[in-house]
């Protein structure tokens, strides 16, 4: 098994891949384009933001720019993946069709049918051997999606531990104060070695990558909102210094808050 990848264009592209079950999704990332991810085969866990989904056949996960995410899961499984910024999605498509597309955005995951899960793997193919327009093949996509959207409870697909723990829900609301794992453990009236072993074998992840996923994801929207400095946005952020900020932000986003700020920006206009 392997990755097919396909790059279609600077600011988008598309991935037929097929992972073995040892394969392990980064822990939560998150990224300044939209992506969406189909599953042909296998079962996946996925964490869009603070609610975790489980997903099948058919299932197509919605990811806006800058939420975290995270998939993980005890098959081999199969997919295609699709990412575009909102550049490309401003320069190729009309208004009405762009409106359609971030609707689709709005719900974390849509169910479609066999038949349309097929079409799209044989299509990607084409696509990936240059027989047609990647532009073409979204629109195509999202004319699905648009249908069975309205036909998709998510209430069916989220996992019964989808508040990541009371520990995650504690961090959901206060993850800005937090300072450390000294901050939860008192509050938790917890050893810090316990408190991480617990938090870690509930939701997959150690509690200092879900606190900075958060943190960062609140950095982009200072980033994409205002003209504050990067050393006042980690501030805000519950940063102790803007270079353990630039660090982690990097880590996370793959790019300096200030590139994520330039892009943005040249996006818009």
């Amino acid at each position: 098994m392997g990755t097919i990848q396909t790059k279609v264009a600077g600011d988008s592209y598309l991935n037929l891949e097929e992972r073995e079950r040892t394969f392990v999704s980064p822990a939560f990332h998150c990224h300044a384009v939209y992506e969406l991810y189909i599953l042909k085969e296998g079962r996946r866990k996925l964490y869009v933001g603070n609610r975790l989904y489980a997903t099948a056949f058919g299932d197509v996960a919605m990811i806006p720019p800058n939420v975290p995410h995270r998939s993980f899961g005890q098959t081999a499984y199969s997919g295609i993946c699709m990412e575009f910024s909102e550049s490309y999605l401003y320069r190729e498509y009309q208004k009405e069709e762009r409106i359609q597309m971030e609707r689709c955005f709005e719900q974390p995951i849509i169910s479609v049918p066999v038949w349309a899960v097929n079409w799209l793997w044989e299509e990607g193919i084409r696509i990936k051997n240059g027989e047609g327009e990647f532009r073409d093949y979204l629109r195509e996509t999202f004319r699905i999606l648009s249908f069975y959207r309205g036909l998709t409870d998510c209430n069916t697909k989220i996992a019964v531990d989808s508040d990541l723990s009371p520990i995650g829900s504690y961090i959901q609301k206060h993850y800005l104060e937090i300072r450390g794992l000294d901050d939860l453990a008192a509050h938790y009236q917890m050893t810090k070695s316990y408190l991480c072993r617990v938090f870690k074998r509930q939701t997959g992840i150690s509690i200092i990558t879900y606190i900075n996923s958060l943190k960062i994801q609140h950095a982009c929207r200072y980033l994409n909102e205002t003209d504050l400095p990067v050393s006042d946005i980690a501030k805000k952020c519950g940063f102790s210094s803007a270079i353990y900020f630039n660090r982690v932000f990097k880590k996370v986003m793959e790019h300096t808050p200030e590139e994520i700020r330039k892009m943005e920006r040249k996006s818009t206009k």
